[in-house]
């Protein structure tokens, strides 16, 4: 038990930092030093080769096994919580109680990994015979994959992607953020249980010297790639490996698939419990230290409740403490002291006033925001943190108008989630007028379940494509009955 160092996971082997000479991260606050393994270009290629030989391992073991070998791997990785919660508290800031929730969830969600199968590919053993015939679809993998993953996926989120891809029958490189403590921990379980055939990890910092040459080599030698994060991370990604409008760009752009930034959105009406309210939104800013892509933002009010909203919620922020995020009596994580003064930029440029809360040296309040103008970029531009910003409206169509606008600014075609504290009424008309990928009436937006795809693709269904099996009537045709068939 304990992390010592980060390791890499290559072709069935653990590899080693070496004390001497290795890279280290340190804690948020300075307090822990790890070594880090970071992969070589020669380590990468043999990476590669593994990787070729065990997809086609992989892509025969049939559906039953691989749901079995992922809920395996979901409740050994679920056992390490204590672990996991130590290295994200120190190295992410989150508090430990979110984090052995994260787990809960997890291990929660693998007992239903036969249903997460039978909902991606409409059955449980990803072939699903048609009606009045022996044809049949069948759901097969794309070949070896590459993911590329965001510090917010760091532990439990990564875990979901690699069960995912288990699923789906396709051997997954991951290369986890570079200060990614505990993602690991996974790939010490499967290569411990000889389960290494169906991933590996590697490692290297995105402002390293060798980076561009690195994303090269993984990208050019995978049959499909994904990447978790910002637009402008993504294209400076494709650009290490082609010229935007060349060829090879447009072969890059076919085997990529992005899982971008996204906002969900609240919306509170006088029909509703405003304590209850108050309380929900408060969880869902709070949970991940806001870092969620399902962490509360924005907050559209109706005028007639405006007032008693606010006050509620900065009555129910000021309970929240910050402190050791080990300690089961800390509310709020720990703030990266490197990213306070930006944090403190994004507040300001989202206009309005603070109502309540400051971002202090160690940790950030959950900051209420009032009298945000409807044209905040708050809207459009995700925030890393814990924040409310509360946008006053008068009825659903200005609701309407403003976020169908800022899904245009932030070039999404839907919500990441829509949140309503209404009546029933009003719940079942915001669904008609704006486009989600997942509508809630109340409830903590950023309390996910874990069959929920992300952003409204499984990913484990992304890795996949769907072939049909069609078997004909062998029957001999004599000329004939060709003539005929072909009048």
């Amino acid at each position: 038990m304990g992390i010592e160092r980060l390791s890499t996971f290559i072709a069935g082997k653990e590899i080693l930092p070496d004390l001497a000479i290795s890279p280290r991260i340190n804690s948020l606050d300075g307090s822990v030093s790890l070594p880090v393994s970071e992969t070589s270009g020669v380590q990468l290629r043999s990476a590669l080769r593994f990787g070729e030989e065990s997809q086609k391992k992989v892509s025969l073991i049939p559906m039953a096994q691989r749901i079995e070998d992922a809920r395996f791997l979901m409740s050994e990785y679920s056992k390490r919580s204590a672990d996991i919660a130590w290295g994200l508290a120190l190295f992410r800031g989150y508090i430990a109680a979110d984090s052995e929730w994260m787990c809960n969830v997890n291990e929660a969600w693998a007992n239903s990994l036969d249903v997460l199968a039978e909902v991606m590919f409409a059955s449980r053993s990803g072939i699903q015979r048609l009606p009045g015939s022996n044809d049949s679809l069948q759901w097969r993998s794309k070949g070896k994959a590459a993911l590329f993953c965001a510090s917010t996926m760091d532990g439990p989120p990564a875990m979901v992607t690699i069960c995912h891809a288990m699923l789906s029958g396709t051997h997954l490189i991951l290369r986890p953020s570079w200060r990614d403590a505990v993602t690991h921990l996974a790939y010490e379980i499967l290569y411990e249980n000889r389960l290494a055939h169906y991933g590996q990890l590697v490692r290297w910092p995105s402002q390293s010297d060798q980076s561009r040459v690195l994303n090269k080599q993984i990208i050019a030698n995978v049959s499909q790639f994904l990447v978790f994060s910002s637009n402008e991370t993504f294209r400076d990604l494709i650009k290490d490996v082609a010229e935007p409008g060349t060829d090879d760009w447009d072969e890059i752009q076919r085997r990529a698939r992005r899982y971008g930034t996204g906002l969900p959105l609240a919306i509170v009406t006088p029909h509703t419990n405003l304590d209850s309210a108050a309380d929900e939104l408060i969880e869902a800013a709070r949970l991940g230290n806001g870092r969620f892509c399902l962490s509360a933002g924005p907050v559209f009010v109706m005028r007639a409740c405006y007032s008693e909203l606010l006050a509620k919620l900065v009555e129910r922020s000021k309970l929240l403490k910050g402190g050791d995020p080990l300690c089961a009596s800390s509310h709020l994580g720990c703030i990266d002291p490197t990213e306070r003064n930006a944090l403190i930029i994004g507040i300001k440029s989202f206009g309005g006033r603070v109502a309540y809360g400051e971002i202090h040296q160690k940790h950030m309040d959950v900051v209420i925001l009032a009298d945000v103008p409807q044209l905040t970029p708050c809207l459009y531009s995700e925030f890393p943190g814990t924040l409310l910003a509360l946008i006053a409206v008068d009825n659903f169509t200005e609701v309407q108008s403003l976020a169908l606008d800022a899904l245009k600014k932030n070039h999404r075609e839907a919500w990441t989630a829509v949140t309503v504290f209404g009546n029933d009424e009003e719940f079942n008309d915001i669904q008609q007028r704006l486009d989600s990928y997942r509508f809630l009436k109340t409830g903590v937006t950023a309390r996910v379940k874990q069959l929920l795809p992300h952003q409204g693709s499984y990913f484990g269904l992304d890795l996949v494509r769907r072939s049909t099996v069609e078997l004909n009537d062998l029957k001999v045709l004599n000329c004939d009955n060709l003539k005929e068939a072909s009048l």
